[in-house]
Protein backbone atom coordinates (compact mmCIF):
# COMPACT_ATOMS: atom_id res chain seq x y z
CA UNK A 1 0.00 0.00 0.00
CA UNK A 2 1.18 3.51 -0.77
CA UNK A 3 1.23 5.65 2.38
CA UNK A 4 2.31 9.20 3.19
CA UNK A 5 2.95 10.95 6.48
CA UNK A 6 0.96 14.17 6.82
CA UNK A 7 1.55 17.02 9.25
CA UNK A 8 -1.19 19.61 9.75
CA UNK A 9 0.58 22.81 10.76
CA UNK A 10 -0.97 26.24 11.10
CA UNK A 11 1.69 28.93 11.00
CA UNK A 12 5.46 28.96 10.76
CA UNK A 13 6.20 27.81 14.32
CA UNK A 14 4.31 24.52 13.85
CA UNK A 15 5.99 23.97 10.46
CA UNK A 16 9.33 24.33 12.21
CA UNK A 17 8.26 22.10 15.11
CA UNK A 18 7.32 19.36 12.66
CA UNK A 19 10.79 19.53 11.13
CA UNK A 20 12.27 17.53 14.03
CA UNK A 21 9.50 14.96 13.75
CA UNK A 22 9.83 14.71 9.99
CA UNK A 23 13.60 14.19 10.23
CA UNK A 24 13.12 11.43 12.81
CA UNK A 25 10.62 9.60 10.59
CA UNK A 26 12.78 9.99 7.49
CA UNK A 27 15.80 8.60 9.35
CA UNK A 28 14.01 5.31 10.03
CA UNK A 29 11.52 5.29 7.12
CA UNK A 30 13.16 7.02 4.14
CA UNK A 31 10.76 5.47 1.65
CA UNK A 32 7.68 7.17 3.15
CA UNK A 33 6.98 10.67 1.80
CA UNK A 34 6.42 13.39 4.40
CA UNK A 35 3.90 16.07 3.52
CA UNK A 36 2.99 19.24 5.35
CA UNK A 37 -0.43 20.84 4.97
CA UNK A 38 -0.18 24.44 6.12
CA UNK A 39 -1.48 27.96 5.70
CA UNK A 40 2.13 29.19 5.95
CA UNK A 41 3.55 30.49 2.66
CA UNK A 42 7.12 31.27 3.71
CA UNK A 43 9.80 29.83 5.97
CA UNK A 44 8.73 26.22 5.48
CA UNK A 45 11.71 23.95 6.20
CA UNK A 46 12.89 22.06 3.09
CA UNK A 47 12.72 18.66 4.80
CA UNK A 48 9.18 17.95 3.52
CA UNK A 49 8.64 16.07 0.27
CA UNK A 50 5.59 18.18 -0.51
CA UNK A 51 3.65 21.17 0.76
CA UNK A 52 -0.13 21.23 0.46
CA UNK A 53 -1.16 24.87 0.68
CA UNK A 54 -4.14 25.45 2.96
CA UNK A 55 -6.44 28.49 2.90
CA UNK A 56 -6.16 31.14 5.63
CA UNK A 57 -7.66 30.38 9.03
CA UNK A 58 -11.38 31.02 9.43
CA UNK A 59 -11.40 31.00 13.23
CA UNK A 60 -9.47 32.72 16.01
CA UNK A 61 -6.77 30.88 17.96
CA UNK A 62 -9.20 29.92 20.72
CA UNK A 63 -10.96 27.73 18.17
CA UNK A 64 -7.74 26.37 16.66
CA UNK A 65 -9.18 22.83 16.64
CA UNK A 66 -11.80 23.77 14.01
CA UNK A 67 -9.22 25.04 11.53
CA UNK A 68 -6.97 22.08 12.33
CA UNK A 69 -9.84 19.72 11.53
CA UNK A 70 -10.69 21.70 8.39
CA UNK A 71 -7.06 21.40 7.25
CA UNK A 72 -7.18 17.66 7.93
CA UNK A 73 -10.28 17.36 5.72
CA UNK A 74 -8.71 19.46 2.96
CA UNK A 75 -5.40 17.56 3.07
CA UNK A 76 -7.28 14.26 2.93
CA UNK A 77 -9.19 15.41 -0.15
CA UNK A 78 -6.02 16.69 -1.84
CA UNK A 79 -4.11 13.45 -1.27
CA UNK A 80 -6.70 10.67 -1.35
CA UNK A 81 -6.32 9.84 -5.04
CA UNK A 82 -2.52 9.49 -4.72
CA UNK A 83 -2.26 7.33 -1.59
CA UNK A 84 -3.96 4.25 -0.17
CA UNK A 85 -3.49 5.51 3.38
CA UNK A 86 -2.33 8.59 5.26
CA UNK A 87 -0.60 8.77 8.62
CA UNK A 88 -1.57 12.08 10.25
CA UNK A 89 0.98 13.10 12.89
CA UNK A 90 1.12 15.88 15.44
CA UNK A 91 4.05 18.19 14.95
CA UNK A 92 5.60 17.11 18.28
CA UNK A 93 5.86 13.39 17.51
CA UNK A 94 9.19 11.57 17.31
CA UNK A 95 10.15 8.32 15.61
CA UNK A 96 12.90 6.01 16.86
CA UNK A 97 12.30 2.90 14.71
CA UNK A 98 10.80 1.77 11.39
CA UNK A 99 7.00 1.95 11.30
CA UNK A 100 6.15 -0.45 8.47
CA UNK A 101 4.44 -2.92 10.85
CA UNK A 102 2.19 -0.16 12.16
CA UNK A 103 1.28 0.91 8.62
CA UNK A 104 0.08 -2.62 7.89
CA UNK A 105 -2.96 -1.85 10.07
CA UNK A 106 -4.38 0.06 7.10
CA UNK A 107 -4.50 -3.18 5.12
CA UNK A 108 -7.24 -4.38 7.44
CA UNK A 109 -8.76 -1.33 9.14
CA UNK A 110 -10.06 2.01 7.87
CA UNK A 111 -8.67 3.88 10.87
CA UNK A 112 -6.14 3.20 13.61
CA UNK A 113 -5.77 5.51 16.62
CA UNK A 114 -4.81 4.98 20.25
CA UNK A 115 -7.06 5.42 23.25
CA UNK A 116 -6.73 8.73 25.02
CA UNK A 117 -5.29 8.86 28.51
CA UNK A 118 -8.59 10.17 29.91
CA UNK A 119 -12.11 8.99 29.18
CA UNK A 120 -13.64 12.38 28.37
CA UNK A 121 -11.72 15.66 28.41
CA UNK A 122 -14.25 17.96 26.80
CA UNK A 123 -17.96 18.38 26.25
CA UNK A 124 -19.83 16.11 23.88
CA UNK A 125 -22.73 16.63 21.54
CA UNK A 126 -24.19 13.14 21.85
CA UNK A 127 -24.28 10.85 24.87
CA UNK A 128 -21.26 8.57 24.56
CA UNK A 129 -20.94 5.67 27.03
CA UNK A 130 -17.75 5.40 29.06
CA UNK A 131 -16.94 2.21 27.15
CA UNK A 132 -16.01 4.50 24.23
CA UNK A 133 -13.16 6.72 25.45
CA UNK A 134 -11.66 9.58 23.52
CA UNK A 135 -8.90 8.79 21.08
CA UNK A 136 -5.55 10.46 20.57
CA UNK A 137 -5.42 11.81 17.03
CA UNK A 138 -1.77 12.84 17.21
CA UNK A 139 -0.94 9.54 15.49
CA UNK A 140 -3.86 8.65 13.23
CA UNK A 141 -3.61 6.19 10.35
CA UNK A 142 -6.49 6.25 7.88
CA UNK A 143 -7.35 4.60 4.61
CA UNK A 144 -8.22 6.99 1.82
CA UNK A 145 -11.74 5.80 1.14
CA UNK A 146 -15.23 7.28 1.09
CA UNK A 147 -16.02 6.11 4.66
CA UNK A 148 -13.08 8.05 6.10
CA UNK A 149 -13.89 11.07 3.96
CA UNK A 150 -17.44 10.99 5.36
CA UNK A 151 -16.06 10.64 8.91
CA UNK A 152 -13.75 13.62 8.45
CA UNK A 153 -16.51 15.76 6.94
CA UNK A 154 -18.87 14.83 9.79
CA UNK A 155 -16.14 15.58 12.36
CA UNK A 156 -15.70 19.07 10.93
CA UNK A 157 -19.45 19.60 10.73
CA UNK A 158 -19.89 18.70 14.41
CA UNK A 159 -17.11 21.08 15.44
CA UNK A 160 -18.47 23.95 13.35
CA UNK A 161 -22.08 23.45 14.43
CA UNK A 162 -21.34 22.92 18.13
CA UNK A 163 -18.55 25.36 18.94
CA UNK A 164 -19.88 26.15 22.39
CA UNK A 165 -19.73 22.51 23.44
CA UNK A 166 -16.08 21.78 22.77
CA UNK A 167 -14.42 24.75 24.46
CA UNK A 168 -10.74 24.94 23.53
CA UNK A 169 -10.54 21.41 22.17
Amino acid sequence: MKTAIVYIAGGVSYCQDAEVSCNSFKLHNPEIPCIIATDEKYNIPPVYDRVVQMPPRKYNWEKWYIDSTRYCVEAFKALKSEYDSLLFLDTDTFCDAPIMDMLRLSERFDIAVSHGVNRHTTGKVNDIPDAFPEHEIGVMLVRTNDRIEYLFNRWLELYENNQGVYGNN
